[in-house]
């Protein structure tokens, strides 16, 4: 079975140091052994080791918090974030249950950076 994916967001935003919080509409829902969330930026960048943050071209050193809500409210922290692709892509297995909704991606990043968009990534790893 191949990967599945839903844009969550597909318009340029900036993100920042403030929270943005997007609404999923439908919830997410994992439907393959392994949900994450891809999240692809305007600027350049290259991913540094542990793989919590990222170098853009111009040298600024960014983090990028990514946190998921569900139905109820219980917060869901990604396990790794790290690059697939040319996305940002943060993992969030085995944490996040088949019976769970998320309802609310919430976003800030330590600079500003600009995101053309964020995929919800299902796939079952060889």
């Amino acid at each position: 079975m191949g990967p599945e994916d839903q844009i969550i967001k597909d318009e340029l935003f900036v993100l920042g140091q403030e929270v943005v919080e997007i609404k999923c509409n439908p919830p997410l829902k994992r439907t393959r052994d392994d949900g994450s969330i891809l999240i692809l930026i305007a600027e350049e960048w290259e991913p540094v080791h542990p793989y919590k943050n990222l170098k853009l071209k111009n040298g600024t050193m960014v983090s990028i918090d990514i946190e998921l809500l569900d139905k109820h409210g219980k917060s869901f922290m990604p396990s790794s974030i790290g690059s697939a692709g040319g996305s940002i892509r943060a993992d969030f297995n085995p944490e996040i249950s088949k019976q769970t909704r998320i309802q609310t991606i919430r976003l800030k990043s330590s600079s500003i950076i600009t995101v053309k968009r964020i995929i919800w990534h299902n796939f079952n790893p060889l």
